[in-house]
């Protein structure tokens, strides 16, 4: 468990500041995360977190974040396998995210979750802008294959640029919920 710190200048491709390996656990709370991301070329997975069949934690986090990316990114902010995700009090804005190179696709543009679990209470997406040369799977949310708890989620002022808005667009709802997603919950949105 880490708490009241800020974290800044951290650039990797497996999650920019940590990469969570299988069966861990991490905490985070009452921390601000800035100028994290992925570390410029290869693919990014996660520019902040990256999540292999562990845990997650987030509480009192205020992220933002500014990198550019030449290949894919699957997560701007958290990449998730077979995870656990619970976000509480959580704010991600004016950050920009950008894929680069012209054939490059994002995979939610702040999050990427195949299986698992996430849960969102008092979660703002606000102000951030994500971009790609190429393709846009859910700019803001990328969900596959997992159980969903939403409890008071803002997604106001955002921008997300692609030549091709495969699922999800610029001005439209900013999610991809794909595969045998089950238990779906969404309460107290903004949008």
């Amino acid at each position: 468990s880490i708490g009241a710190v800020t974290f800044q200048d951290a650039y990797d491709n497996n999650g920019g500041l940590a990469a969570v390996e299988a069966g861990s656990s991490l905490t985070v709370r009452d921390s601000a995360i800035r100028d994290v991301g992925c570390g410029g070329s290869g693919r990014c997975y996660g520019g902040v977190f990256d999540v292999d069949a562990s845990t997650l934690t987030l509480t009192g986090v205020d992220i933002q974040v500014d990198y550019v990316n030449l290949d894919d990114i699957r997560g701007g902010i958290i990449h998730a396998d077979d995870s656990t995700l619970a976000l509480s009090d959580v704010d991600v804005s004016a950050s920009s995210i950008n894929a680069a190179a012209g054939n490059s696709y994002i995979y939610g543009g702040l999050l990427n979750a195949d299986g698992g679990s996430v849960s969102m209470e008092q979660v703002s997406l606000v102000g951030n802008t994500v971009s790609t040369g190429y393709h846009l799977y859910g700019g803001a949310l990328y969900l596959v294959n997992t159980q969903v708890d939403v409890d008071g989620l803002v997604v106001d002022d955002n921008a997300f640029n692609a030549t091709h808005y495969d699922y999800g667009d610029a001005n439209g709802i900013w999610f991809y919920l794909g595969g045998t997603t089950s238990d779906m919950t969404f309460t107290g949105m903004s949008i």
